[in-house]
């Protein structure tokens, strides 16, 4: 899954968010486009594995290749052919405490169906568990689904990607 900030043009393709569900994945997560060539983000462990990654826009299903991943930060840059709207990405070290920050995700498509989600909150800490700085805390509610999605200000500028939640 991506945001609907995704636009591709493709024809002959399903375009029903049931054929992913048809197909059974082994999961689901939320992925942003990063370039209008293509290019985009989600954790390593909506990827997986595999070096082929399906994903479902507003147009239908794509194919992805897995170009890049970073383990230890569970990042995986993928590509996509087609032309896509891209979300400008900034710098997260001007995020201050207290900001406003929104996610667009997937979470449980089972059960809350295929549309996007909004969630907005606040960044409620500058440095996640264990103090560490590679990390936000946000109040934004995160659901399973949600991990890959884009963490943005309140301009739609991308500051962070959605990897965890405390339990």
């Amino acid at each position: 899954m991506i945001s609907s900030h995704a636009r591709c043009r493709l024809s002959g393709r399903d375009r029903s968010g049931m054929a992913i569900a048809k197909t059974r994945p082994k999961s689901s997560g939320t992925g942003f486009i990063i370039t209008e060539d293509g290019c985009f983000v989600t954790n390593k462990h909506v990827a997986g594995e595999g070096t082929q990654v399906r994903l479902l826009t507003e147009s239908g299903i794509i194919s992805a290749k897995v170009v890049k991943v970073d383990a230890a930060n569970d990042l995986a840059l993928l590509k996509a052919e087609g032309e896509f709207g891209a979300l400008p990405v900034v710098s997260s070290r001007g995020v201050r405490l207290g900001a406003t920050a929104a996610t667009l995700g997937f979470p449980d498509i089972g059960l809350q169906g295929f549309a996007p989600k909004l969630a907005k909150g606040e960044i409620a800490g500058l440095a996640g568990a264990r103090d560490d700085a590679r990390h936000f805390q946000i109040s934004t509610p995160i659901q399973t689904g949600n991990s890959g999605g884009a963490l943005v200000d309140e301009r739609r500028n991308v500051v962070g990607v959605v990897v965890a939640k405390l339990i």
